[in-house]
C-alpha cells in the first residue's frame, strides 16, 4: 500500500472522534510514520520488511557502479544455510550465481587498473549522496550483448517518507493507529486499537515463522501494557 493510504485513515479516524481536520500537513504525519516504523524495525527483525526486487540492476559493459532502491538498508540479508552469506544473486540468462560480498575496504584496496571485464564474482555496499549504491567486481562484460542482471533480497528502511511511499500491506493498521497515538489530543481514543493492531501484526508474524514459542511458568507478567512506548 501506499502512504497516502496511511494519511487519509489517520485524518478520517481523527476526524471521527473530533469533528475537525488534524492540524498536521503530510510532512508531519510522515515524520510520526517514520518513528512508529523505526519502533517496530527496532524490537523485531519482521518478515514483511523483507524485499525481493529482481532485477535490482542492470549492468552495461564495464561498468562497476548501480544505484539500489531509496528504501534499501546497509546490505541483502543473509539466507543461506551457513548464515553467512547474502542473498545476492547474478543472472545471465541462462542461470544465477551467488554474489561474493566484501567489505568496501577490502574491496576498494583491490588493484582496478589490471582487472579486466568478465562474470562479476563480487560486491560491495558504498553509500553516494545519501543513496546506496553496489559495485561489481570484475566489472562486467556484455554477456555476449546481453548483460547481466542482478536480484537480491534486502530489508527495507522508512525514511523521507512520501504519499507513494511502499509500505507493507502488514503494517498498515498499526500504523495508522501508531501514529494517532503520537497525536496527544486524540490518542486516548485509540489504546484499545493500537493494541489489537500490534497484536494482530506478532500474531501474522509468528504464522510465517518456522518456530513454536513455549511460555515458561512466571516468565512473563500476567499484562502487558503496550502503550507506555507512545505515552
Amino acid at each position: 500500500m501506499e502512504f497516502r493510504e496511511i494519511v487519509d485513515h489517520v485524518r478520517s479516524e481523527a476526524q471521527n472522534v473530533t469533528t475537525r481536520e488534524l492540524p498536521y500537513d503530510v510532512y508531519e504525519l510522515a515524520l510520526k510514520a517514520e518513528l512508529v516504523l523505526r519502533d517496530l524495525g527496532v524490537a523485531e527483525e519482521w518478515s514483511f520488511f523483507l524485499r525481493h526486487v529482481n532485477p535490482i540492476a542492470k549492468t552495461t559493459t564495464s561498468r562497476r557502479d548501480y544505484p539500489l532502491p531509496e528504501d534499501f538498508g546497509t546490505n541483502f540479508i543473509k539466507g543461506s544455510d551457513d548464515g553467512r552469506s547474502h542473498v545476492c544473486k547474478i543472472l545471465d540468462g541462462t542461470g544465477d550465481k551467488e554474489l561474493l560480498y566484501s567489505a568496501p575496504d577490502v574491496f576498494f584496496a583491490s588493484d582496478f587498473e589490471s582487472v579486466s571485464n568478465g562474470f562479476p564474482s563480487h560486491y560491495t555496499i558504498q553509500s553516494e549522496q545519501g543513496r546506496k549504491r553496489i559495485w561489481l567486481d570484475p566489472p562486467p562484460d556484455s554477456n555476449g550483448s546481453s548483460h547481466y542482471t542482478i536480484r537480491g533480497v534486502y530489508r527495507a528502511t522508512f525514511t523521507n517518507l512520501v504519499l507513494d511511499s511502499w509500505i507493507p500491506e502488514e503494517v498498515g493498521s498499526y500504523i495508522i493507529y501508531g501514529v494517532l497515538m503520537k497525536i496527544p489530543s486524540v490518542k486516548a481514543n485509540f489504546v484499545s486499537d493500537f493494541n489489537s493492531a500490534r497484536s494482530a501484526l506478532y500474531l501474522d508474524e509468528a504464522r510465517q515463522r518456522d518456530t513454536r514459542l513455549v511460555a515458561v511458568l512466571g516468565e512473563f507478567p500476567e499484562s502487558v501494557d503496550f502503550v507506555e512506548e507512545f505515552l
